[in-house]
């Protein structure tokens, strides 16, 4: 699909049902938008879904509605959120990622941000509402000033019993957030590394384990993968679980 080169913004839009290009998307310059957008608001409500390896550039705006994404979909263009959902349809997204309003993330696929996020708008955050058994990972800068929230999914007709895991690994920070909010079984991990990024979070950020569960993790040599656990049964006796696990 080619789009008009001379159009500012190229709208995409679903009332209803799957729309799905699976072949390449080219045409969107570095001064154009491509504006993601669905009348009906809802976790199971209409989807567009970017499923080839698009040449566009400029910037893709997603409004409302839910949007599926795989590895080269977003090609060189950013992400520029105003609403919506935004669902993985493979695992990696690699653009930066500028938000008026919070990056709410669901799914039943594990996901990868390697692209910085960055609030455009005040107290704009992330919210995780991917499945139980899922992980999302950041692995660059998120420099957003709103709150990080970790809570159950919303795929099928009830929410999922527990929340996702959210892992800060290699390059990956969340500096700024106001807060940590980890609810129903879900689970902040922070990989240490003994050289390059030093801080993972904020020393003062706040960390509300509401029903949710920290996990401090490092490598050593030997001993393989280590980590300290802290959930809902050690903040009633104000005890740290550790446990060391040696992966080959």
């Amino acid at each position: 699909i080619v789009l008009n080169p001379e159009d500012d913004v190229v709208t995409l839009s679903s009332s209803g049902g799957r729309l799905a290009l699976t072949g390449g998307l080219s045409g969107l310059s570095a001064s154009q938008t491509l504006r993601i957008e669905s009348n009906i608001v809802s976790a199971q409500g209409p989807t567009i879904s970017l499923l080839g390896s698009n040449s566009i550039a400029g910037t893709v705006e997603l409004h409302s509605g839910n949007l599926f994404v795989t590895n080269n979909a977003l090609g060189t263009a950013k992400l520029r959120v105003h609403g919506g959902t935004l669902h993985f349809a493979s695992t990696a997204v690699t653009a930066p990622i500028e938000l008026h309003s919070d990056l709410v993330v669901a799914g039943k696929l594990d996901g990868y941000f390697g692209g910085d996020i960055s609030s455009i708008s005040p107290n704009t955050g992330l919210v995780v509402r991917m499945d139980t058994s899922t992980t999302l990972r950041v692995a660059n800068s998120a420099t957003y000033t709103g709150a990080t929230v970790i809570d159950s999914g919303f795929l099928g007709p009830a929410p999922s019993a527990n929340a996702a895991t959210l892992r800060l690994r290699e390059n990956g920070s969340i500096l700024n957030t106001a807060q940590f909010d980890i609810r129903a079984g879900g689970t902040l991990a922070i990989e240490t590394v003994t050289t390059g990024i030093t801080n993972r979070v904020g020393d003062t950020t706040p960390i509300n384990l509401n029903g949710g569960n920290l996990s401090i993790e490092a490598v050593s040599a030997g001993a393989g993968l280590q980590h300290a656990a802290i959930g809902a049964a050690d903040r009633e006796h104000g005890a740290v679980e550790g446990e060391r696990r040696d992966d080959d």
